[in-house]
């Protein structure tokens, strides 16, 4: 039996037009796109996932299923593969900051804080 032809991209494209299924879309593709850019680095920097592993103190499995969106690493661990791969983790604000808050942090805080009034 023949195997039928299954256009992909015009299934995707329709269920799209489903706001849910399209916020979930662009969830896991922001998902990618960050893992995309650790593995790069990694590999980048010359590191196998068992370098990095037994650099940060885990297993190589560990990694393996990090990359392949398999695990979520503890926020720790995330840090850990990051600071070891030589990249920074940065959050900027999408949106206009809110009136008066500041999402600028000073050297010895580490929350956001209220600016006062002009």
């Amino acid at each position: 039996m023949p195997f039928k032809e299954i256009d992909i991209d015009a299934i995707i494209k329709e269920e799209c037009k489903d706001p849910e299924f399209r916020k979930h879309c662009e969830d896991i593709s922001r998902e990618y796109d960050f893992i995309w850019k650790v593995v790069k680095a990694r590999k980048e920097k010359g590191l196998t996932q068992k370098a990095l592993a037994d650099q940060i103190g885990v297993s190589q499995q560990e990694i393996s299923r990090f990359e392949r969106l398999r695990h979520v690493p503890r926020l720790s661990s995330l840090m850990k593969i990051i600071d070891a791969i030589g990249l920074e983790l940065k959050l900027v604000n999408k949106e206009p900051e809110a009136e008066g808050y500041s999402s600028r942090l000073n050297e010895n805080e580490s929350e956001y804080h209220r600016e006062p009034d002009e």
